[in-house]
């Protein structure tokens, strides 16, 4: 009896240290998690909005005025890997009317609750038809994270569409600028709206050249393919040679096809490079207008 005693009191002390380092473990991972458990998209991630893409181009934080501005660029919705032609833009079906913009803190970050639900005021400059400077106000050096909902308006053939998406950005994620001022010189962001312009048409020539290359070693492969072919036509009978020389025929008419296609893509090519001389004339012009200001 006394042996069975000894072995109960055994078994309940170790059930009561796993217990203790079960609660222990769960309560460290309770410590341990992260407050910000927010996902925050990249920079230049295209995000659909019922067709059109919207991408934040930066995210900056002046800690001193407590401004916090995201910069947004907005384009047809396209998928990074596809080709895409950032002058077909103005052409598109969805013309691009607004961009209206509520932000807070989002509960769970470590704030006091009253902070938690507060909405602050918010500023959207539309510096071209497809760049956006968004101004958040009043944020707490310590937001940890902000929650910004985001909504595009689109007007097609009369109807307005109205998409809404929401971006976070946390705290140490986003750049710190001590130069961002409530009312930005609208000088300093038409030269960030042209940079970014720049930017989509030097992505833009990047893919279509490399498509171009790939053509081109696309072209060189059904070149040897007809060799082979004809390397095979030695030998064969009547009827083996006319269903070569009709193989033949075919990859002609791929290799043909592909040399069509590569001078479409050439002529973007110039079309994306000549844009970007002109934007980068416009840069220039808004460079010296400001210049002429400060004297």
């Amino acid at each position: 009896m006394g042996k069975k005693k000894s072995a109960g009191r055994v078994y309940l002390l170790a059930l009561g240290i796993y217990l203790l380092f079960s609660a222990g473990v769960i309560g460290l991972g309770i410590c341990n998690k992260d407050p910000y458990d927010y996902k925050m998209i990249p920079n230049h991630t295209s995000m659909n909005y019922g067709g059109r893409g919207l991408e934040v181009v930066s995210r900056e934080y002046n800690p001193k005025n407590k401004t916090f501005e995201m910069d947004l660029y907005v384009s047809e919705y396209h998928d990074k890997k596809e080709l895409y032609n950032p002058l077909e833009t103005s052409s598109a079906k969805y013309i691009t009317d607004n961009v209206k913009v509520t932000a807070e803190i989002p509960k769970g970050n470590g704030l006091e609750q009253e902070e938690d639900k507060k909405e602050f005021k918010t500023k959207v400059r539309k510096v071209s038809p497809n760049y956006y400077a968004v101004y958040v106000l009043d944020v707490p050096n310590n937001y940890g994270a902000l929650k910004t909902d985001v909504t595009v308006e689109n007007e097609n053939m009369g109807s307005m569409d109205e998409t809404t998406d929401t971006i976070y950005s946390l705290q140490d994620k986003v750049k710190e600028n001590n130069s961002i001022s409530k009312n930005e010189n609208i000088d300093e962001l038409e030269v960030k709206a042209l940079d970014e312009n720049i930017r989509q048409c030097n992505q833009a020539i990047k893919k279509y050249e490399n498509k171009v290359k790939d053509n081109e070693s696309s072209i060189r492969n059904k070149k040897d393919e007809i060799t082979a072919l004809e390397n095979e036509l030695d030998g064969q009978t009547e009827s083996e040679k006319k269903s070569t020389h009709e193989s033949i025929s075919d990859v002609r008419g791929e290799i043909s096809s592909i040399e069509s296609d590569n001078k479409d893509l050439t002529k973007v090519i110039d079309e994306l490079k000549n844009k970007i001389s002109l934007l980068e004339g416009q840069k220039q012009n808004v460079d010296q207008e400001e210049l002429l200001k400060m004297k």
